[in-house]
């Protein structure tokens, strides 16, 4: 394992080098590196084991990192040498499948952490008028949820809800409750509250989209996919809820007026009871001979519409 005594006495090796770099850029080089251990692997001697990182770092690779951080070409083969085994270990991807998201899995989740955790996209209160400059106070504690990632799966983490004392207002990962009213926020999330204790990724439901719009793939074959790619049963710690509809989704009845949320009086009404006068404004359609006609007679309008209601 590498220690901080060791590491300092590699970069001392060269006067100035650790007086030009921090912790920050040490691991913008790590990082960068990492991604090229397979180029630098297939350059290595036949006997190279790949386990192990290489004791030099090859002109092209040395070249691109150096113009890259802006750093002599000295200072990068000191810390190829300083930080090679770090290197070589270092999970590139990020993703969940590295030893951190391991130790979370392992040892996070009893005390309601993991890899993954859900806030809202603020930690200060954002309603017009309020002069709450504190942060939000989170009250109830992380609720357990189910997040549905492309790269990971159905996973198991925690959904947390912020509130700002001064004017009651709730914040939660998608939206805000305020006065009783649910706002959502102007910006896309990347983890989607599908159910109240599930959360899909919006890669997922892009993929979603994609597969049936571009492939014409079936909702039944979708969920097909999702569970044999996507949610795969050696990834998964949580029961999955699935749905399956036909390919066309046929909306509830609404007035309308766009986003009016007054219920219709009957199934069949175009308006709810607040905007009915709103029908004699609208085109009348009238089937004739497989052709449609418009109409501005609003006797006509009434009684096409009381025939229709019937």
């Amino acid at each position: 394992m590498d220690t901080f005594t060791g590491i300092y006495a590699k970069l001392t090796a060269v006067p100035g080098l650790c007086d030009s770099i921090g912790m920050e850029k040490a691991m913008e080089f790590v990082r960068l590196a990492a991604r090229l251990r397979d180029t630098i692997t297939v350059v290595q001697s036949k006997d190279h084991d790949v386990e192990e990182a290489s004791e030099q770092i090859p002109d092209g690779m040395r070249d691109f990192l150096g113009s890259a951080m802006n750093m002599p070409l000295d200072f990068v083969d000191r810390c190829w040498k300083a930080f090679g085994s770090l290197i070589w270990r270092y999970d590139e991807n990020g993703e969940t499948k590295g030893t951190d998201a391991e130790a979370f899995r392992k040892h996070g989740l009893d005390n309601y952490f993991s890899s993954r955790m859900l806030f809202p996209p603020s930690h200060y209160c954002s309603t017009p008028g309020c002069t709450n400059t504190r942060l939000l106070r989170d009250e109830d504690g992380p609720s357990k949820v189910v997040f549905y990632t492309l790269s990971d799966g159905a996973c198991t983490t925690f959904a947390t809800h912020l509130s700002c004392s001064d004017y009651k207002a709730r914040y939660y990962p998608n939206y805000v409750v305020r006065d009783g009213i649910r706002i959502y926020y102007d910006k896309i999330p990347d983890a989607i509250q599908v159910a109240g204790h599930q959360y899909v990724e919006r890669a997922v439901l892009n993929l979603f989209i994609n597969l049936m719009l571009i492939s014409w793939t079936s909702a039944t074959n979708v969920r097909s996919i999702n569970l044999s790619t996507v949610f795969r049963p050696d990834l998964c710690t949580a029961k999955i809820h699935v749905v399956v509809i036909d390919g066309i989704t046929i909306g509830h009845p609404c007035c309308g007026v766009l986003r009016c949320p007054i219920p219709l009086g009957n199934n069949r009404h175009h308006f709810c009871p607040y905007h009915a006068p709103l029908r004699d404004k609208v085109l009348c359609r009238r089937r004739l001979r497989g052709r449609c006609r418009v109409s501005r007679d609003v006797q006509m309008v009434n009684k096409f519409q009381g025939a229709w209601h019937k």
